[in-house]
């Protein structure tokens, strides 16, 4: 019993996290790390040994632009998806790997207001394309 207990109370905690939010794409939850200050933008999960299978991170801008991604500091390969103003997928790139620091970085076809990056496979695992519309809490919304 006090196992249970154990464990529902730390699904809890992981969920009430202030610093993730459940992002809805389709039928498919990311509970994302939201980064929105240059600094932490810079950062992003550079370092990190993993990234959870449902977690993520959301990168916030003030303004659609052609945002570029890079690897630097990498440990695990990554699918990233670039999201409009009108919170519609309007680019992806699949498996974005360690190594390719610093030969070249991720630049979009079109511009983008939020940027989400998830464990590669994540977008074929879920089935998510580009033009699918994405949920974001009000709270991370810039107009």
């Amino acid at each position: 019993m006090l196992v249970m207990f154990f464990i529902s109370n730390k699904t809890q905690n992981y969920q009430a996290d202030p610093d993730l939010l459940p992002i809805k794409i389709g039928d498919s939850i990311i509970n994302a790390e939201i980064v929105d200050t240059p600094e932490k933008r810079a950062l992003g999960l550079s370092g990190r040994k993993n990234l959870p299978a449902q977690g993520g991170m959301l990168f916030v801008f003030d303004k659609e632009n052609y945002h570029t991604f890079w690897m630097k500091d990498m440990n695990f390969p990554l699918d990233m998806i670039w999201i409009g103003a009108d919170m519609k997928i309007v680019d992806v790139f699949k498996n974005a790997t360690p190594d390719s620091y610093p030969k070249y970085s991720i630049k979009p076809d079109y511009p983008a207001q939020y940027v989400l990056e998830t464990n590669a496979g994540w977008l074929d695992k879920n089935k998510i394309n580009i033009g699918d519309k994405i949920n974001l809490p009000l709270k991370v919304k810039r107009e």
